[in-house]
């Protein structure tokens, strides 16, 4: 769908008949989405299974109550038709594996005869992103573990909650060397604007490998739906 358009599922005689009988006034809207200002079949290929979720909020006259419903569409599809109440506003939210990613600013409607007033026909939402994933890649003085002969590795993640705070929130955790002969840990959720800490250690011929400033390791500031670092090993210093 390359152009939508607002489409009203009821004339006003037949919206006075629904509402005499009691039944909800429901319109057809298309929408699109992009993902910071990306097109979505660029941006959701970097999650695992993503979705946009609609959460409306419907009211059939001013001051009525609010009846909220939701409809989900894929990711990757760019666009979609939803339904909404004369009086509507419509959030938009990223949502890969029950985690919200990104929001879009809420949109609101309000049916005024035969068009919703205030919009053209063509309606849509780009999506600010809150969290994003983290991928580290472990090697040992720059070879990855299949070359280097090294099994797994111990790795910590801590978060920066200040000049002087850290959070943490992954320790210890044994990564395996894949089948690729590469190491890599996918932590997720992580927060857009966030410093990251990921300290490691291993073993190889019993001599003791670990990040080069055991206190610090490799810190990287979340920016994106992906921030891929290496992690670099090397012989602990022996006193």
């Amino acid at each position: 769908m390359t152009r939508l358009s607002l489409l009203l599922a009821a004339s006003p005689l037949a919206a006075s008949l629904l509402l005499s009988a009691g039944c909800a006034q429901r319109f057809d809207v298309g929408m699109s989405w992009s993902i910071a200002g990306a097109p979505a079949a660029e941006s959701c290929s970097q999650f695992v299974d993503p979705s946009i979720q609609f959460t409306i909020e419907n009211r059939e006259t001013l001051g009525s109550d609010v009846v909220t419903e939701t409809a989900t569409a894929a990711c990757v599809d760019g666009a979609a038709v939803i339904q909404t109440g004369p009086i509507a506003r419509v959030f938009v939210d990223l949502v890969d594996e029950d985690v919200t990613y990104g929001s879009g600013t809420p949109v609101t409607l309000n049916a005024s005869g035969n068009a919703y007033a205030g919009t053209d026909d063509e309606l849509r939402s780009d999506i600010t992103l809150d969290r994003g994933r983290l991928l580290a890649t472990f090697t040992v003085v720059g070879s990855h573990c299949g070359g280097a002969g090294v099994s797994d590795f111990k790795a910590t993640v801590r978060r920066n909650t200040g000049p002087l705070g850290q959070e943490v929130l992954l320790e210890n955790s044994t990564v395996p060397c894949n089948a690729d002969g590469k190491a890599i840990l996918e932590f997720k959720p992580v927060e857009i604007g966030s410093l990251y800490e990921v300290v490691a250690q291993t073993t190889l011929g019993g001599v003791e490998y670990a990040t080069s400033d055991e206190d610090a390791g490799a810190g990287v500031v979340i920016e994106a739906a992906i921030t891929d670092i290496t992690v670099d090993l090397d012989v602990v210093a022996r006193p």
